[in-house]
């Protein structure tokens, strides 16, 4: 859900979002020479995005976008760091940038230190730094069009967002009509995972043109993919929740029409067969998309 709209957003805006890690990590500012694509080794999990910088001195800027949580990360983003740095020769930065308070986990100190017992200093110290978008103002990302969604991510309360948005929409108004359509409907997913999706439907007014929309093509379309995936039994049992989830979505549009981006992403999010079963029957006698939305 947030690994395909975070490549399209540092894909369509690479320059602001390098811009923007630097000002918050207080790296140098640099100029984006371009995207480096790895030649990490077939074991190895590819890196999430990598930046080549140039003066005043080049350095690759390593970034890693973490929306679950797990122990273990840091000595991952180390290989990474330490592979990138001898294919190509440079010195890598490595940010962490942590989505939602569930990314978070105790080992992300900023600091991974390797000791031996009966020495008394680390024989390896190697510093990273960890983003907490949840921690930072809402007003960091509104300056520029390409960081506006993760305002959607950041400090920002209810009574907020009117405000927000309207900023937001000025933004866009910059940049093309695909870009904006792209930025709009990934700020209207994310803040559906925080605030009620009716309130944040109705504050964008109009609905989100979603079968335009590349990036939620893409999100829709990866486990419709999984589905059809011959002899895996992780496709087929996706294949089976696209299935499920899709009946949902079909009765009640046909009862109550069509659901808000929100509601839908909610929907097509979820992983367990036996609550989409419930969804079902709700379905079949509600009286409004929330009520199936909240079937747990």
């Amino acid at each position: 859900m947030f690994d395909r709209a975070i490549k399209r957003v540092s894909d369509d805006f690479p320059e602001e979002v390098v811009s923007l890690l630097s000002r918050i990590i207080g790296l140098r500012a640099r100029k984006l020479l371009g995207i480096v694509q790895p030649n990490l080794p077939p074991a190895t999990v590819e890196a999430d995005r990598v930046y080549h910088l140039g003066e005043p001195s080049p350095l690759l800027l390593h970034t890693e976008w973490e929306s679950s949580s797990s122990l273990g990360r840091p000595d991952r983003f180390l290989e990474y760091n330490v592979l990138l740095s001898k294919q190509t020769g440079l010195p890598v930065k490595t940010v962490v940038v942590l989505l939602r308070p569930e990314a978070n986990s105790s080992d992300l100190t900023g600091e991974l230190n390797r000791t031996i017992p009966e020495e008394p200093a680390p024989y390896l110290i190697w510093r990273y730094s960890v983003v907490r978008l949840w921690e930072i103002p809402a007003e960091t990302f509104l300056q520029v069009p390409g960081t506006t969604p993760f305002a959607a991510l950041a400090a920002i309360q209810a009574n907020e967002l009117p405000s927000m948005i309207e900023r937001m929409e000025k933004q866009w108004q910059q940049v093309d009509e695909r870009e904006a359509r792209e930025l709009k409907t990934v700020t209207e997913l994310w803040l559906g995972f925080r605030f009620d999706p009716a309130m944040i439907h109705q504050l964008f007014k109009e609905s989100t043109m979603l079968e335009e929309s590349t990036i939620y093509q893409e999100i829709h379309g990866k486990g419709l993919k999984k589905g059809l995936e011959e002899g895996r039994e992780e496709g087929r049992e996706e294949g089976r929740l696209v299935a499920d989830r899709q009946a949902v979505l079909r009765i009640g549009s046909k009862r109550l029409g069509e659901p808000t981006v929100s509601q839908r992403v909610a929907i097509e999010a979820i992983n367990d067969p036996a609550r989409l079963e419930r969804m079902l029957d709700v379905a079949l006698d509600a009286s409004a998309w929330d009520s199936i939305v909240a079937t747990e």
